[in-house]
């Protein structure tokens, strides 16, 4: 049997965490931040992380270090928070890189200014199931007409893998919710959600803190597709914070989404 491939995609909030309330404890956790992500997604062998808001690539390079993975920094659109390399991306993966791509666009010869103010990328792997075109994006927070014109670039993107019948996967923090016009778009180009298919159990994604919509998703279309076996959001471990323990501190605001496709 083949060795399923694990992915998740994850939001870690600027490697800063999320507390219910301020304590010495939770202090001296954030201080370890890289290696508290590292710890937990070990727990689920992922053979695929996307993450974002990943500020800085000093930090991605040693969180996947500690996984013993390669990785594809994506840089931030704009500079904003006072980040130098902007409100950035990033794709961690034990599979060899064969290309990559920031900001690949069909319609633009370079990204204009309103678009794709985050991240967005794409690398090509080569898996147990042969080559997997692999699509990170973070879409436009506040504005939903924004995100229209994100999709519709991004769709113009993934249509040329589409049409070869390549496997593809779309992951990150899209910022909208599964009723949205966003959502629809994507549903009809062909791709499918991960979690309407075959998630089961909770199902928001943020906040870490008493969730209330869902937002981050990973989607596939192409041979990887039919592989799907199961998605969930991982709402346990340090991804969340518990009630009973206001000193604890979640790894992020958001909660990741974990997809597993095998034969």
């Amino acid at each position: 049997m083949e060795k399923a491939v694990v992915a998740i995609t994850y939001n870690v909030r600027s490697f800063e965490g999320l507390v219910a309330e301020e304590s010495e404890r939770n202090k001296i956790g954030r201080k370890q931040i890289v290696e508290r992500l590292a710890l937990e997604f070990q727990l689920y062998q992922p053979d695929i992380i996307c993450i974002q808001e990943a500020w800085s690539e000093g930090l991605v390079a040693r969180l996947a270090a500690k996984l013993e993975m390669d990785y594809v920094y994506f840089h931030g659109g704009t500079k904003m928070k006072g980040w130098d390399e902007g409100i950035s991306g990033a794709l961690l993966t034990r599979y060899e890189v064969q290309c990559k791509a920031v900001f690949p666009m069909v319609s633009f010869a370079a990204r204009p200014a309103h678009l794709f103010t985050r991240f967005w990328g794409s690398v090509i792997i080569t898996t147990e199931f042969g080559p997997l075109a692999v699509y990170a994006a973070h879409l436009h927070p506040g504005d939903a007409s924004v995100r229209i014109e994100e999709i519709n670039e991004v769709l113009k993107v993934i249509n040329r893998d589409q049409t070869e019948n390549c496997s593809v996967l779309l992951m990150g923090d899209l910022n909208h919710e599964p009723d949205a016009d966003e959502y629809a778009l994507l549903s009809a180009s062909g791709l499918t959600d991960s979690f309407a298919r075959k998630g089961g159990g909770f199902h928001l994604t943020w906040p870490s803190i008493n969730p209330e919509v869902h937002i981050d998703y990973i989607w596939s279309s192409g041979p990887v597709s039919d592989r799907l076996s199961d998605c969930r959001v991982l709402y346990e471990g340090c991804f969340r914070t518990y009630d009973e323990d206001p000193g604890a501190f979640a790894l992020s605001d958001h909660l990741p989404v974990m997809a597993i496709f095998d034969d």
